[in-house]
């Protein structure tokens, strides 16, 4: 049984209590001062062991040796029990260990199939039996172990059940809705293709935004930086397990306040092992959509092959292996589009219920006192918008009957392709190394984002993702373990229209006046919307959507135990790059149509009577530059054989970004103004340099010469004024430097059994805002 209870305060916008950092700050100067212990970090991804060595009345046994092995991989690691026979083992990669203790006058002890999981606290208490050293006492198939040192909550997701449990498109980011507070994500900004096409099945936990997860494959980050979600989720067969930790989480982990997923992907053994597969839908198994007129193609091919094993025997080893995703998928949307004699002016079919209303006839179309419909609800000929006549020829005629008019079957055409490698090194006893890469790439033609489901339209998505692990473990003694991890992930996604850029001068050709595309890349169809359920024509806006990113990793981490304290302290940089990130908002232009003059959409179109329209006048790429620093402290103390503690202290540090070419602007309101009055804000530009060529032209100046006078764009003397200095110059934010996040818990057995857990904790974390 394990009862749980949390405190978890999420700060928006890094902004915290100062009382609370000071008082935690000082509690941890107290720890520091009395065990005078080097800085440390927590290992992120590795087991920790402990536990006490009695002899059989129940005394505790000082300087017996404790031994754990992987006889999977051969490595052995060694400790020595403290004056109450207590031992801690830290930064013990995931596996299943062998676990002997040794001491003169003693039985030797050995314990088989002891399995750890990822960031696991596990007690396991050893019992010595009086006699010789040479006779052994062997337990097998010991029970699992339960998380006894550590307040944290979450769960773990082993091997088996990454693999064997029913995944569509086998993606492991459903797998966390298996535990308490997590939800899916479903339509949520994180699980957008336009982020990472890898990221479709994703969650929110606890009431955060499912962009507030910590994603951590091998300890590196993989999340992507534009929407927040998934930047890559390797095959399942690449997984060896997994943790999510919903609450409470230690000092280690921070950056957002959502949960933290920790990752670790398979390893070699000295055995080679391997797995291949295919998994497949078709629709010759599918039933028929309702609302089809026949039944959608479907066909999904998801096949691969995985291979691990050893290059040299107990010290080099290596996995890797290829998945592809094949998706062939017809879709189904329904809705209307204007018949042949509405494209050429004739509405006499909505009669007697829609009149067609002439907007010259009177002052307040279409319901006005004195507006006259069309004779026949036919409009002329000669009054047909010529824009009209241009677009008419690309609507499909109908082809169903009824209130729907139009079924769309368009197809859905993907490409994925993954590729993992890993290698493990150890050099001699205190060395061990590894490598790891990940690379996605995927191709998407979909009308599922595409302003218009129509023929002739949709969208076209590249995606390729990498990200590299490469850490290094260096053990100074027993007691002292050092782990310098480097990370990398580059992501790119680039959205455009299917058709995009069309032919030179095709905006232009519409014959709208001073409508033409902003650059040959831009050249695309206007998008025409209607209301009353028409199809919306025209290639999307926001085209092309880049969501390009880099993100470099520097952690450095050391781990030692002191008598019933494993002291963690460390560090973690960041440096990342937006590169070439844009959405225009309009570039090939937009018109909405509704009602509102000749008291239908279609009439308004055939007419020329736009109801709204708009288009950019100029777009923006932009290169921003920023970096990430945190630095944090963990005492996980075992006070006694029934009570851990888990203090913590982290301090986390945005760096503002700036970009490249001085691209941006914000506006600011001006101190002592009075609010919704004119001239109580001002435009801020990055650079004074820029703000003095632009602020003194005529078109930012408002009542020039008059007692009035004052600037729409704020002057570099003015931005100093208002605070813009330093980095703020060019960034255009203030940063808060005030980030310090306490983390408190506890754990605790009320009997002697792992069968109750009380846990409980309170923990200060920081949330980020993505896009």
């Amino acid at each position: 049984m394990e009862v749980s209870m949390s405190l978890k305060h999420p700060v928006a916008g890094y902004e915290t209590k100062k009382s609370s950092a000071v008082w935690f700050a000082l509690l941890v100067g107290l720890i520091f001062l009395a065990f005078e212990s080097p800085s440390a970090s927590a290992q992120e991804v590795g087991a920790t062991l402990f536990g006490t060595v009695t002899d059989a009345a129940g005394a505790s046994v000082p300087d017996a040796a404790v031994t754990i092995t992987n006889p999977e991989t051969g490595k052995t690691v060694t400790v020595t029990t403290q004056n109450d026979g207590s031992y801690v083992v830290p930064a013990l990669t995931p596996g299943t260990y062998t676990v002997s203790v040794e001491k003169t006058g003693f039985k030797k002890s050995v314990q088989t199939g002891i399995t750890l999981v990822v960031f696991q606290k596990a007690r396991l208490d050893l019992q010595l039996e009086v006699g010789e050293i040479s006779t052994t006492v062997e337990v097998t198939g010991a029970a699992p172990l339960v998380e006894s040192g550590s307040a944290s909550i979450g769960g773990v997701v082993d091997t088996r059940q990454v693999t064997e449990l029913p995944l569509n498109i086998r993606r492991f980011g459903s797998l966390p809705l298996l535990f308490p507070g997590a939800v899916p994500d479903n339509g949520g900004f994180s699980a957008n293709i336009f982020g990472s096409p890898f990221s479709e099945t994703t969650y929110a936990s606890n009431g955060a935004r499912g962009s507030g997860n910590n994603v951590l494959i091998d300890g590196v980050d993989a999340k992507n930086l534009f929407t927040g979600g998934f930047s890559i989720q390797p095959s399942p067969d690449a997984v060896q397990e997994f943790k999510v930790q919903t609450e409470s989480f230690s000092a280690v982990f921070g950056k957002n306040a959502g949960s933290t997923i920790n990752l670790v992907t398979k390893s070699g053994t000295n055995e080679i092992h391997g797995s291949a597969f295919e998994f497949l839908r078709n629709d010759k198994l599918d039933a028929r959509n309702f609302f089809a007129q026949d039944k959608p193609s479907f066909r999904r091919n998801q096949y691969g092959a995985y291979i691990g094993g050893p290059i040299r025997k107990n010290k080099t080893f290596f996995f890797g292996g290829y998945d592809a995703l094949k998706t062939r998928k017809g879709l189904t949307y329904t809705g209307l589009v204007p018949t042949p004699a509405m494209l050429n002016g004739d509405f006499s079919a909505l009669l007697p219920d829609t009149k067609i209303i002439d907007p010259l006839t009177c002052d307040n179309p279409p319901f006005g006192a004195s507006c006259q419909a069309f004779a026949g609800n036919i409009i002329p000929p000669d009054r047909i918008d010529p824009v009209a006549q241009k677009v008419a020829p690309f609507f499909p005629q109908p082809n169903a009957s009824g209130d729907i008019n139009f079924v769309a079957s368009p197809k859905l055409n993907r490409n994925d392709h993954q590729v993992s490698i890993k290698v493990d090194n150890t050099f001699g006893p205190n060395d061990t190394v590894y490598g790891r890469y990940l690379l996605g790439h995927s191709l998407t033609l979909t009308p599922d984002q595409a302003y218009s489901k129509l023929p002739g339209f949709g969208d076209q998505i590249r995606y390729r993702g990498q990200n590299v692990a490469i850490s290094w473990s260096h053990t100074f003694s027993p007691t002292m373990l050092n782990e310098f991890r480097f990370g990398f992930s580059r992501n790119m996604d680039i959205g455009t229209c299917a058709e995009c850029p069309r032919a030179p001068g095709f905006i232009e050709s519409f014959g709208i006046k001073n409508f033409k595309g902003l650059s040959a890349e831009d050249e695309g169809f206007p998008v025409f919307q209607f209301a009353q359920g028409y199809f919306q024509i025209g290639d999307s806006n926001y085209r092309p959507v880049e969501s390009n990113d880099m993100v470099e990793k520097f952690n450095d981490t050391l781990t030692i135990t002191k008598g019933r304290h494993t002291l963690a302290m460390g560090f973690d940089i960041q440096p990342y790059q937006a590169l070439r990130n844009q959405a225009p908002f309009s570039p090939h232009g937009q018109f909405g149509y509704s009602n509102l003059y000749s008291n239908h959409p279609m009439s308004d179109f055939m007419l020329g009577y736009p109801s709204s329209a708009g288009r950019s006048i100029a777009k923006a790429v932009t290169y921003h530059d920023g970096k990430f620093w945190s630095a944090f402290f963990q005492d996980d103390w075992h006070v006694t054989r029934k009570l851990a503690l888990n203090i913590g202290l982290r301090y986390e540090y945005h760096q503002m970004p700036t970009d490249r070419r001085d691209t941006g602007a914000v506006i600011v309101p001006l101190p002592g103004k009075p609010w919704f009055q004119p001239g109580n804000a001002v435009l801020v530009v990055p650079g004074y340099a820029q703000a003095d060529s632009l602020c003194n032209q005529p078109q930012y100046i408002v009542d020039q010469g008059l007692p009035t006078e004052h600037h729409l764009l704020a002057c570099s003397d003015v931005m100093k004024q208002l605070g813009f200095t330093g980095r703020a110059e060019r960034s255009l934010w203030f940063p808060d430097r005030f980030n310090w996040a306490p983390r408190f818990g506890f754990a605790w057995r009320p009997t002697s059994s792992d069968r109750l857990v009380l846990r409980g904790g309170y923990g200060m974390f920081f949330e980020l805002s993505e896009f």
